[in-house]
C-alpha cells in the first residue's frame, strides 16, 4: 500500500538520528529539537566547499601560470615578501579575528553597533602598527629593496587582514553567500591583476600587486559595516577583545618559522632555491590546506554555538563530527597527493621548478594535514573554554623546535631539510597540543571512523598505483577522477548506516517543506 507523505514524515520523526547511531526518541520532545544539530556541518559543508571549488581551481592554475612565466628567482623574491607580509599581519590582526568570531554570535542587538564600530577602528589603529613594522623589517633585512616593493608588502599584509576579516564576520553570521562571493573575487581577481601585471613585464612585484588587488575586492561586502555608523568606539568591548585574543597573535608568531626558514634558505641556496620550494610548499597548501580550511569553516561556529546555548552532549558530538568531517577530507587529499607528488611536479610546474618538487610536495601535504588539524580541531578546545594562553605557549615551543632544526639541517640538505625541519616541528606540536588540549576538555575522538577512513584512503591509493600513463595531463587528470571516486564509493560502503541516517534526515525536511507548503 502506498504510504502519504504524511505519513512518511511522521515516522521519521519518531526517530532521532545521529552519524553513526539511530536513537529511538519521542516525537516534539525537547531534544527532538537539536536531533539534527550534530549534522548541520554534514548539511552545510557542502555549500562552503562549492563557494570555494572556484578559488581553489583559480589559485591551483595560478601557481602553474606563475612557474611558467617567471624564473625561480622572481618566485623567490614574492615568496620572501608575501611571507613577512604574512607573518607581521596575521601576528598583528589575529587577536581582532578570533575574538570577532568568538564574541559576535553572542553579542546583544543593543550593543551590536558599539561592537562593530569597535572591530573597524581596531582595524584601522592595527594597520598602520603592521605597515609601520614592515617598513622597518625590510629596512633591516634588505635595505637596497625598492619603496614600491615595501609598500606592496604592507599592503598585502593590510589588504589580507580586510579580507579575513570580512570573512570571518560573515562566517560567525553564517552568511555563505557572502563568504563565497568574497573568496571567488579574490581569487580570480588577484589571478587576474598578476597576469596584467606580468604582462606589463613586472616580476615579483606583478605578483604582489595582484594579490593586493584581489583582497582588495573585499570593500564590496562593506554593507556587513553598516552598524557601525550608529555605533561609536568602546574601550571596553575593545580590552575584553585584548584579553581574548592576544594568545592567538602570539600563536600566530609560528609563521615566524616559516619566515625564517625562507630568509635562511634564500641565504644558504639563493633566491632561486627559495622559488622551488614555496612553489612545491604553496601547491600543498593551495589543495589540502584549502580544502581542510573550507571543512572548518562549516564545524566552528556550531560547535562554539553548542558550547554556549547547548549541553555538553552537543558539543561532544558536534565536535566528534568536526573531526570526521576535517579527517575524511584531510586524510583523502593528502593520500592523493603523496601517491601522485611525481606526476605532479612533473606535469604541474614549470620544467626550472621541479628540482626535488616531488618530495617536497609529499613531505609538504603531511605537514598541512598535521598542522591543520591541530590548528583546526585540538586547538579549538582552548577557543572554546575562553583560554588560549596554552596555544602561544605550544607555538612557541614550535618556533623553537622548527629553528633549532633549520639551522641544522637546511645547510646540509637545502629546500628538503627546510621541509624536514617543519615536519618534526609539527609532530611534536599536534603531541603536546593533544596531551594539553586533554586536561582542559575531554576531547572526542570518533577512532573507527578514523580508521574506516584511513581503509578508504588506503584503497584509493592503491588503485591510483594501478593506474598507468599518469605522467600526461589527461592520464593525471584521469587517475585524480578514479581516485576520487574510488575514495568516495569506499568511504559510503564503509559508512552505509550512518549515509542512510542521512538520507532519511533529508527525507523528512524535503516532505516537512512540502507539508508546509
Amino acid at each position: 500500500m502506498r504510504r502519504s507523505p504524511i505519513r512518511l514524515v511522521v515516522r521519521a520523526m519518531h526517530s532521532r538520528y545521529h552519524f553513526g547511531d539511530v536513537v529511538p526518541e519521542p516525537i516534539f520532545s525537547r531534544a527532538r529539537v537539536h536531533a539534527v544539530k550534530p549534522v548541520r556541518v554534514f548539511a552545510q559543508w557542502p555549500i562552503y566547499f562549492l563557494g570555494r571549488m572556484v578559488p581553489a581551481a583559480v589559485g591551483f592554475a595560478g601557481i602553474a601560470l606563475y612557474t611558467r612565466l617567471l624564473d625561480p628567482g622572481s618566485f623567490g623574491t614574492y615568496a620572501v615578501l608575501l611571507s613577512t607580509a604574512f607573518l607581521v599581519g596575521i601576528t598583528g590582526f589575529s587577536w581582532l579575528r578570533i575574538a570577532t568570531l568568538r564574541m559576535i554570535a553572542t553579542v546583544e542587538a543593543s550593543q551590536e553597533a558599539d561592537f562593530t564600530a569597535t572591530i573597524a577602528w581596531s582595524f584601522a589603529g592595527t594597520s598602520i602598527v603592521v605597515a609601520a613594522a614592515i617598513f622597518l623589517t625590510l629596512r633591516i633585512y634588505q635595505p637596497t629593496l625598492s619603496l614600491t616593493s615595501e609598500i606592496l608588502t604592507a599592503a598585502a599584509a593590510i589588504a589580507s587582514g580586510w579580507f579575513e576579516l570580512n570573512i570571518t564576520v560573515s562566517q560567525a553570521r553564517l552568511k555563505l553567500i557572502t563568504m563565497s562571493g568574497l573568496a571567488m573575487a579574490r581569487a580570480t581577481g588577484t589571478l587576474g591583476f598578476s597576469l596584467a601585471f606580468i604582462a606589463l613585464g613586472l616580476k615579483s612585484n606583478a605578483l604582489l600587486g595582484g594579490f593586493v588587488m584581489g583582497n582588495s575586492l573585499s570593500l564590496g561586502a562593506l554593507w556587513l559595516w553598516r552598524p557601525a555608523v550608529r555605533g561609536r568606539f568602546s574601550r571596553e568591548i575593545f580590552l575584553r577583545m585584548i584579553r581574548f585574543g592576544w594568545p592567538s597573535s602570539a600563536g600566530s608568531l609560528n609563521l615566524f618559522a616559516i619566515t625564517f626558514q625562507r630568509y635562511l634558505l634564500a641565504a644558504v641556496g639563493g633566491s632561486s632555491v627559495l622559488g622551488v620550494y614555496a612553489a612545491a610548499s604553496d601547491f600543498s597548501q593551495q589543495t589540502v590546506g584549502l580544502l581542510i580550511g573550507t571543512a572548518t569553516l562549516a564545524g566552528q561556529p556550531l560547535a562554539y554555538r553548542a558550547r554556549d546555548s547547548g549541553s555538553p552532549s552537543e558539543l561532544a558530538e558536534q565536535m566528534r563530527n568536526n573531526a570526521r568531517l576535517i579527517f575524511v577530507v584531510g586524510i583523502g587529499s593528502a593520500a592523493g597527493l603523496i601517491a601522485l607528488a611525481g606526476p605532479l611536479a612533473h606535469v604541474y610546474l614549470g620544467a626550472k621548478f621541479q628540482i626535488d618538487a616531488h618530495a617536497l610536495i609529499a613531505i609538504s601535504a603531511l605537514i598541512v594535514v598535521i598542522s591543520a588539524f591541530r590548528a583546526n580541531y585540538f586547538d579549538q578546545v582552548f577557543e572554546i573554554a575562553l583560554d588560549t594562553r596554552p596555544m602561544a605557549i605550544i607555538t612557541g615551543m614550535r618556533i623553537a623546535v622548527t629553528v633549532v632544526f633549520s639551522v641544522f639541517l637546511i645547510s646540509r640538505f637545502s629546500s628538503i631539510g627546510a621541509a624536514a625541519s617543519l615536519l618534526i616541528s609539527e609532530i611534536v606540536g599536534i603531541s603536546v597540543t593533544v596531551v594539553w588540549a586533554w586536561r582542559v576538555m575531554p576531547i572526542p575522538l570518533p577512532l573507527l571512523s578514523f580508521a574506516k577512513t584511513g581503509l578508504a584512503a588506503a584503497a584509493m591509493v592503491g588503485v591510483i598505483e594501478l593506474i598507468p600513463g599518469r605522467d600526461s595531463l589527461g592520464g593525471l587528470c584521469a587517475t585524480i577522477l578514479v581516485g576520487m571516486l574510488v575514495y568516495f564509493t569506499a568511504l559510503v560502503a564503509l559508512h552505509v548506516q550512518q549515509v542512510r541516517a542521512l538520507a532519511d534526515i533529508a527525507r523528512v525536511r524535503f516532505f516537512s517543506a512540502r507539508i508546509g507548503s
